[in-house]
């Protein structure tokens, strides 16, 4: 998730996904390739400098143009399943033909969008004021409207979703110590099972053959962790320790492998999924207390966005030698690389 040469055109969020994870959310599925995989690392959208629409950025041409106009602060910028997201002013959910940006889908939401994951018939949002008990909302993508929705247990919130078929998590819990993942029945829209992952959530993603949930594992000395369960029974097949904490965990799968940044450490690792073994590691710049390193992938690079930096650098996935840097604006928000 970055880019080359940015220029004031980009001073308006960038936005990402998802996670999933969208920060913690992250929800995706797959393998990561929802995440723009056939992008070429050159072309991205973001939020017009004004606001009102949404922007398409050629890096190797150093040129801008307008892919959708009249909006009214759109945010939470993403492409899952072949469709650009974006959440309009307070309430509306809009997907549009990310080559044409033509409209294909619009939804009115009970409350603005924290989180969102998308499977083949249907957007599952968090939905709701970040931390005061967000509803999990299922937004039918062709009636284009709600058809199910679901508060979490009382005392407890949902912080983020992530979803891949009939596979559809949530995860939250108590607000003070938040360490639940909880199973949702697609159809009924009611949550089937919970689990105490072991650790409290920065991010979740379900890929490489499991559900996977990066955060810090408490106790007397608490450390960073990756929580790997099985997506049908919640169970933790794997909790990796990582050491010494990190502000912020983002996980993300992609290339056939786990990857996870580690905030404040500023560290890229790259996991063997069946095996739960760090592979390597590499250096990708500290990032800063409550901002996380966010993971994209083109088609041949894993990307990690530092808005602390002011950049985005783009890793080999075998051997994760640095290959591009795209410089970004103070502070925005994670980019969305077109396909």
């Amino acid at each position: 998730m970055i880019h080359l040469r940015v220029t004031t055109l980009l001073a308006a969020a960038l936005l990402l996904a998802s996670c999933g994870g969208d920060g913690g959310g992250n929800g995706g599925d797959g393998d990561g390739a929802d995440q723009g995989s056939s992008s070429d690392g050159t072309r991205l959208f973001s939020i017009s400098a004004v606001g009102d629409g949404i922007t398409l950025v050629d890096l190797d041409q150093d040129e801008e143009e307008q892919f959708v106009e009249g909006l009214t602060e759109p945010h939470h910028l993403t492409l899952l399943n072949g469709s650009l997201w974006f959440a309009e002013g307070s309430y509306d959910l809009v997907w549009v033909d990310p080559g044409s940006g033509d409209e294909e889908g619009r939804a009115a939401l009970p409350a603005h969008v924290s989180d969102l994951a998308v499977t083949d018939d249907t957007a599952w949002v968090i939905s709701g004021i970040i931390g005061g008990g967000e509803t999990l909302v299922a937004v039918d993508l062709d009636e284009q409207s709600v058809r199910g929705s679901l508060m979490p247990p009382e005392g407890t919130r949902y912080d983020f979703v992530a979803a891949s078929g009939d596979d559809v998590w949530v995860f939250g819990g108590d607000p003070m110590l938040a360490t639940v993942a909880s199973r949702i029945d697609p159809v009924g829209v009611t949550q089937e099972l919970t689990v105490d992952t072991g650790l409290i959530g920065d991010s979740m993603v379900i890929g490489a053959g499991a559900l996977w949930v990066g955060g810090t594992i408490p106790g007397a000395v608490p450390m960073s962790g990756l929580a790997k369960l099985d997506t049908a029974t919640g169970a933790v097949i794997r909790l990796i320790e990582l050491g010494d904490p990190a502000d912020h965990i983002t996980v993300a799968t992609a290339f056939g492998h786990v990857w996870l940044t580690e905030g404040l450490k500023g560290i890229l690792y790259k996991i063997d999924p069946e095996t739960g073994e760090i592979i390597s590691q590499g250096s990708v710049g500290a990032g800063a207390a409550g901002i996380p390193l966010e993971i994209l992938e083109t088609e041949d690079l894993i990307w990690i966005f530092n808005t602390t930096e002011d950049e985005a650098r783009g890793f080999d996935p075998e051997t994760l030698e640095f290959e591009s840097g795209i410089r970004v604006p103070p502070f925005a928000s994670a980019p969305v690389f077109a396909p």
